[in-house]
């Protein structure tokens, strides 16, 4: 009797811890699709609000490319301070550019349109629809702005990742041997969110990395 009964106990906490299994995964599922807050408009996680109060601002855009790791990202970001010459053809845009995953160079939207890439381009619609939304949303932003946009992207992690976090690469100046001049890795995990939260904070870091970029060079140490 005793045995029966064990075995029951034991039966009724393995499908409670089943069912504890399924409504955790289906509320993450719920929440990385946006379902969630479409259902409860005021559910929205106050860790996911970047501050920017125009403390610091970006001295070197053209030094940093951002990557967004994520099952549903992948992007590599740079802003340009000028138009790239290649030859005597004009192939950039002062503002946001991206690269694909397989790291071809095409531009996003300036005030005027598609510049180089368009919609119907084969390399464009390689990108996820998230990516292709989200290019067209740094269309015209300044660097900072830009950056609010990644940070917000990254904390917010709804790159249909259950169990990673969404991650934050930024590499300095010029990848030579391999290399990079420098380089940051911020997670969007309960630590990398208070960096990111903080744009002025992330931005002033950026600023002393540039800077020190920008001091090899001019010493001949890169």
């Amino acid at each position: 009797m005793e045995e029966s009964t064990t075995f029951n106990t034991i039966i009724i906490m393995i499908i409670l811890a089943l069912v504890l299994v399924v409504a955790i995964f289906s509320i993450i599922k719920l929440n990385a699709s946006g379902l969630l807050k479409d259902l409860f408009p005021d559910f929205e996680k106050k860790d996911r609000i970047v501050s920017w109060n125009k403390e610091f601002f970006l001295e070197h855009p053209e030094l940093m490319v951002y990557y967004i790791e994520g099952r549903d990202a992948n992007i590599y970001i740079s802003y340009s301070v000028k138009p790239v010459i290649r030859g005597t053809t004009q192939i950039g845009i002062i503002g946001w550019s991206w690269w694909s995953v397989e790291k071809e160079e095409w531009w996003a939207k300036d005030a005027k349109g598609w510049l180089s890439a368009s919609t119907q381009h084969t390399s464009f619609k390689k990108l996820s629809s998230k990516n292709q939304e989200f290019i067209s949303q740094l269309a015209g932003k300044s660097p900072e702005e830009g950056l609010k946009l990644i940070v917000e992207r990254v904390l917010r992690n709804e790159e249909e990742n259950y169990i990673y976090d969404v991650v934050l690469r930024v590499y300095f100046g010029k990848k030579v041997n391999g290399k990079w001049e420098a380089e940051r890795k911020y997670e969007s995990d309960s630590g990398g969110k208070f960096v990111l939260k903080d744009l002025d904070g992330l931005i002033d870091i950026f600023n002393q990395i540039s800077r020190g970029v920008v001091r090899k060079r001019d010493a001949g140490r890169f």
